[in-house]
């Protein structure tokens, strides 16, 4: 009954190691009662700077932070999660939706008139697709679209404007919208964290 936090890796492992357990794999930390998690490797030294800002002070939490060249104590640590579709599943049928999916999720898609492509009835594709992947088709395809964009967000040069067409939607103030609540960042937060600087820039700097 317990609120922890893994890394986002074995999130699916834990879940059915420990299903009485409540886990929010974003959190880089997670504090419950006397219990403190943290969510990976490193993510230790996002633990230590916690119980150093919370036993002392903040000032001294600072200190370390600067002496062991690392930035404050993160929040979250879903901006590096990465999704995979999840394939390795028996659904013939359904896998062929998603491997349709991995080449026109830019376009226009409507999940009834999906289905009716791929001959289900709709209530039978959205349960057969949810008992396949673990989500719901439309969950799905968002995660999809996220996925790519934050391809296209750390390896080009695209304005995010063009991002949002490219992965298939209109309202590039949406899109920000989503992206954020799925990654934790926005798209030009996320930009700034991961794409690797040229080497001009880094000189500038």
């Amino acid at each position: 009954g317990m609120r922890v936090t893994t890394h986002w890796a074995f999130a699916g492992l834990f879940r059915r190691s420990f299903p009485q357990v409540r886990l929010d794999e974003q959190q880089m930390l997670c504090e419950d009662g006397q219990l403190i998690s943290s969510g990976g490797a490193t993510a230790v030294l996002d633990l230590l700077l916690h119980l150093i800002r919370r036993f002392a002070s903040l000032e001294l939490a600072q200190t370390c932070s600067r002496y062991l060249l690392i930035d404050n104590v993160r929040s979250v640590q879903s901006p590096y999660a990465l999704w995979a579709a999840p394939k390795n599943h028996t659904d013939q049928d359904i896998l062929k939706v998603q491997n349709w999916l991995d080449e026109h999720f830019a376009g226009a898609l409507v999940i009834d008139e999906l289905a009716s492509r791929f001959g289900f009835g709709v209530r039978n594709f959205k349960r057969r697709f949810k008992e396949a992947t673990g989500q719901a088709p439309l969950a799905y395809l968002q995660a999809l679209r996220i996925e790519k964009a934050k391809q296209l967000i750390e390896s080009t040069r695209m304005t995010i404007d063009s991002i949002t067409l490219a992965v298939g939607y209109e309202d590039s103030n949406s899109f920000r919208r989503l992206f954020r609540q799925r990654v934790g960042l926005s798209p030009a937060a996320y930009r700034k964290q991961f794409q690797p600087k040229s080497r001009a820039e880094s000189s500038a700097e």
